[in-house]
């Protein structure tokens, strides 16, 4: 023991973990800096038409044009041609019909319906930054001169503060994409030389390759999953020239360099954004510390439960519990070290109801994983989808030599969630139908880079339409998951892709050189310039030793970084990891309560080897998490000859709900639910023909698509439930429509977050008071279509019986609601006044009554700001505001079809980070960016049927009064204040 203390003195004090915000102050130039490729399709002179490549290397590029598809290859340095397939082609289109290829091709087929060309000549390529990067021309190097750049803050879309055009790709929003960069400079205290230091990245979209003070860290492709980099690992030089490259003290700062690639090959066929655009942290910690993601606290539910009479939307306990914690510890330092770990298991009032304590010894650069048990004595509160459901926290706390070195506070919720093959699934013990809705990052003003505030708001509207499932096409970011739990929205967790030949990524560097694509990094003492990592799954790694998994060993050896020989039967390791790392930072969510393999086209139905693929993929899932069955995204139909199927735990299908009861009569013991389901488009406000601009479906046609879905699941006790396409329109997937409409029209919300008429059926059917509900739509009785003109009317209620009276008068007569439906009363001729619903029981009482009437002229404004959390506005730079513009008559009642030019301005702490109306086709900037605001720079924003959206950002470290004023010719201003504290 006294060798052991001697040891402890010479390695210094402990360190307690600090985690730095890393968002504020970030260099940023948008391109390649001091190089722009030349673009000149006149290059493409050796037509290649009628045949592809056979093999070689590209990527599948997702447009909808021959000419987006050359202008693709034309804009990237490294295509040489480009091919593209209109329908029908042999061999099968791959994708979009889009492929630019990155080599000469030695070997082609004949090809009906193939366009091809090749460039007569190579184009110079952008200057390849090394892998140390001593050039100070270079954006790389850590004395290149980015005075000249604009200064953000991350979360930041780059793509987003572009310009809209119709030249530009349709299904990602019809906005440009590009390479960019980032570079930070910061510093770390003298006292704190020896910690571990890592950086956190959760989420870069994409191709991302960084840099430490001109060190190459490594590469990560994936534009959803987090990732990290252990800085304290990082060095150059060789042999005994070998010296770190992270800087301690109050000198030369710090530099990171971060090259994003989002224009080169995109993952899928929405709006994808570009940058840093989720958030960045920084932590620092004793040598010896908890790793990172490396605390799982799995619980189960021991005890009988008790639940009220709203079930799992009300307060429920269990007599007992117990939280299983396994803590995974790693020294860094270069001596042998004795630790003890404390859990504590803490109620949501803060109380400590359990602890658990270990020790052991840990050898100079191992890990080690500790197992323990904390019983909970009743009442035990269980997480729900309540809306503010109990959450505990469990403390993880590190000890030597009776100090503490290192604490972790995980936030955890106990519940039971049961999937049954004849029940559905259950929480905590009831019955409880998914009614979800699935969703993309992006909305208005905001591109992906999304505040909390924001996702809050997104979350809780939900909710109040009955949805209690929340499902993303890809890993959502961390700011969601916790929102989720907070306010008991289960979560459906996607992982996006089982291989890049469905949905192709670029796997190298922009040199073309093969990395191992470094990813979430493991912290490794001692070691040569060169290490072999021995990892869960990816072979080897280059410079610094970050390995991809936490409990991955830094081997004493030099073994060079070759490039993978793929097998047709074997998963990419990249791929495996980025499902893996999904898996370690959400298994702690209670709000988690499946994980999905894979999405669609993704899921290689009718693949033989489909089968082979999503077991290993499955097995990096258990690998991290044994707690939540597994699931994927299918578009299985009957007569499907595919394998990846028979290694699902529950069984879900994309639409196909035909498929339903046959698959269920096949598999009467495979858990089943209806996946994806019920695209159903429609514009907020608008019940006129499908135009050049908007409609598509509308009214009752809308909801008829909702009801068909929604049927198929909730006619049965056996399904679980379903998630519809989508609770909010996104950027992007414009559909029939095209230009200019700019996002989708799938949402039961638009993309500024105002509801749309089909939310009334879902609150009929998926709330708790949806007998008693009533909507009559269409919401605008004032100029719906001419006068005398027909539009659809319809009533969502979960009453027995409706009807419609207009001025008064009856307009067909009672009509039954039926099981999951509406009522339906067709084509009504359009006449100003009132338009009035009525509900009654199957004995004929009343219910309940709902009105539209004709509303006057427009002649003000009125702001409000919508919040549903309570939570006070902290001045930190990232919260915001978010505020409802409406165009209203002289009683308040908004106009339904005002479009008014809106301006808004600012005073005190505050800014304008976003705007938008939920038209499909504004084309009004969502943000500033690079462009100079138009109408003389303020933020002039038409209203879209009567309303509009602005989003108004804290400035950080400035507390005060700010004030949001809009005003609009012709109409009386209005004025909203918020205190930031």
């Amino acid at each position: 023991m006294g060798r052991f203390l001697v040891l402890l003195a010479v390695c210094g004090g402990a360190t307690a973990r600090e985690i730095v915000e890393f968002d504020s102050d970030w260099q940023f130039q948008l391109g390649d800096a001091g190089y722009a490729p030349p673009c000149n399709t006149s290059a493409f002179s050796t037509n290649l038409s009628g045949s592809v490549c056979d093999g070689g290397t590209g990527t599948l590029i997702f447009v909808s044009t021959l000419a987006l598809c050359e202008q693709a290859c034309c804009g990237d340095p490294r295509c040489t041609y480009w091919e593209w397939c209109e329908q029908p082609c042999l061999p099968a289109s791959p994708g979009w019909g889009c492929k630019n290829g990155y080599d000469s091709c030695p070997t082609r087929s004949p090809a009906q319906n193939w366009t091809a060309m090749a460039r007569a000549a190579p184009i110079t390529p952008p200057p390849t930054p090394a892998a140390v990067c001593t050039d100070p021309a270079q954006p790389c190097a850590p004395g290149f001169p980015d005075g000249g750049w604009r200064t953000v803050t991350t979360p930041h879309d780059f793509v987003v503060e572009g310009a809209y055009a119709a030249t530009n790709d349709e299904e990602h929003g019809f906005l440009p994409w590009n390479v960019s960069w980032y570079r930070r400079r910061f510093s770390i205290e003298a006292a704190q030389a020896g910690s571990a230091v890592w950086v956190d990245f959760d989420g870069v979209y994409k191709n991302s390759d960084v840099w430490l003070n001109g060190v190459y860290l490594g590469h990560h492709t994936s534009g959803y999953v987090a990732f990290r980099y252990f800085l304290h690992n990082a060095t150059q030089g060789v042999g005994a020239a070998r010296v770190p490259v992270l800087r301690y003290g109050g000198g030369t700062p710090n530099v990171l360099a971060v090259r994003v690639d989002a224009l080169s090959v995109q993952e899928g066929w929405f709006y994808e954004g570009g940058g840093i655009y989720r958030h960045v942290s920084l932590t620092i910690a004793d040598p010896v510390h908890i790793s990172p993601w490396g605390v799982y606290l799995p619980s189960a539910v021991t005890g009988a439960i008790t639940s009220g009479p709203l079930g799992a939307l009300g307060p429920q306990t269990a007599a007992s519990a117990s939280v299983m914690p396994q803590t995974d510890v790693t020294n860094s330092r270069a001596v042998v070290v004795l630790f003890a770990l404390t859990t504590t298991v803490r109620d949501p009032n803060g109380t400590a109801v359990g602890v658990a304590n270990s020790s052991g010894t840990l050898p100079p650069g191992a890990a080690a994983t500790l197992f323990q048990e904390v019983l909970l004595s009743g009442p035990v509160q269980l997480w729900n989808t309540a809306a503010r459901p109990p959450l505990y926290t469990v403390d993880s706390t590190l000890w030597i030599g009776g100090a503490a070195v290192d604490t972790v506070t995980t936030v955890i919720g106990i519940r039971s969630a049961v999937w049954t093959p004849t029940q559905g699934f259950q929480l905590n013990g009831v019955p409880t139908p998914l009614q979800g809705f699935s969703n993309h990052q992006s909305w208005a003003g905001c591109g992906n880079a999304v505040p909390t505030r924001v996702d809050e708001y997104r979350i809780t509207s939900l909710k109040e339409v009955g949805a209690n499932l929340w499902r993303m096409s890809y890993p959502g970011n961390a700011q969601l998951m916790d929102l989720a739990d907070a306010h008991g929205m289960l979560m459906w967790v996607e992982n996006r892709m089982l291989r890049y030949a469905v949905q192709p990524v670029v796997a190298t560097l922009h040199d073309g050189a093969p990395r191992c694509n470094p990813t979430q990094g493991f912290d490794c003492a001692g070691g040569t310039d060169q290490q072999t990592c021995t990892a869960y799954y990816v072979p080897c790694s280059v410079g610094s030793c970050n390995c991809e998994w936490s409990g991955a060993v830094c081997a004493e050896s030099v073994v060079a970084c070759a490039p993978a020989v793929p097998s047709p039967d074997l998963a990419d390791p990249q791929l495996l990891q980025d499902i893996y790392d999904m898996v370690l930072r959400d298994r702690n969510h209670p709000s988690v309560i499946i994980w999905c393999l894979c999405n669609e086209v993704g899921c290689d139905i009718g693949d033989a080897d489909g089968g082979v693929f999503a077991a290993q993929f499955k097995a990096a899932i258990n690998a991290a998490d044994t707690t939540r069955p597994i699931t994927a995204n299918t578009e299985w139909t009957v007569g499907s000859q595919d394998t990846l199927t028979t290694v699902l735990d529950v069984m879900s299908c994309s639409y196909n709900y035909g498929t339903y009861e046959l698959y269920h009569k096949h598999h009467p013991f495979r858990p089943f639910m209806g996946g994806e389901s019920a695209s159903c488009t429609s514009d907020r406000g608008y019940y006129g023909p499908t135009n050049a601009t908007r409609g598509l479906l509308n009214g009752d046609a809308a909801a008829g698509c909702a009801a068909t879905s929604w049927t198929a699941a909730a006619s049965t006790e056996w399904a679980s439930g379903s998630v519809a396409w989508t609770g909010h329109d996104y950027k992007g997937e414009p559909g029939a429509i095209g230009w200019p409409d700019i996002n989708s029209h799938f949402g039961v919300y638009d993309i500024a977050g105002f509801e749309k008429d089909r939310g009334g059926y879902y609150r009929s059917w998926w709330l708790s008071s949806g007998a008693s509900f009533v909507r009559v739509s269409p919401r605008d009785w004032t100029a719906p279509v001419a006068v005398g003109a027909p539009v659809q009317v319809a009533v969502f209620t979960g009453a027995a019986a409706a009807e419609v009276f207009l001025n008064g008068v009856s307009v067909g007569g009672r009509k039954p609601v039926p099981p999951f439906g509406f009522a339906d009363f067709g084509a009504v001729k359009f006449a100003p006044g009132n338009l009035t619903a009525v509900t009654y029981t199957a004995a004929g009482a009343v219910v309940g009554f709902d009105s539209v009437v004709t509303v006057g002229a427009a002649v003000a404004l009125r702001l409000s700001l919508e919040d549903a959390t309570g939570r006070p506005y902290v001045a930190d730079g990232q919260d915001v505001a978010l505020v409802r513009c409406a165009v209203v008559d002289a009683a308040g009642q908004v106009v339904p079809g005002a479009s008014n030019a809106v301006t808004f301005t600012v005073e005190g702490p505050g800014a304008v980070y976003g705007v938008g109306n939920g038209d499909p086709a504004n084309h009004t900037p969502d943000k500033v960016g690079l462009k100079a605001l138009p109408y003389g720079g303020v933020w002039v924003l038409p209203a879209y049927m009567g309303l509009a959206r602005a989003i108004v950002a804290t400035v950080a470290g400035q507390p005060g009064q700010v004030v949001l004023r809009a005003v609009a010719p012709g109409l009386v201003g209005a004025q909203v204040a918020f205190t930031t504290h």
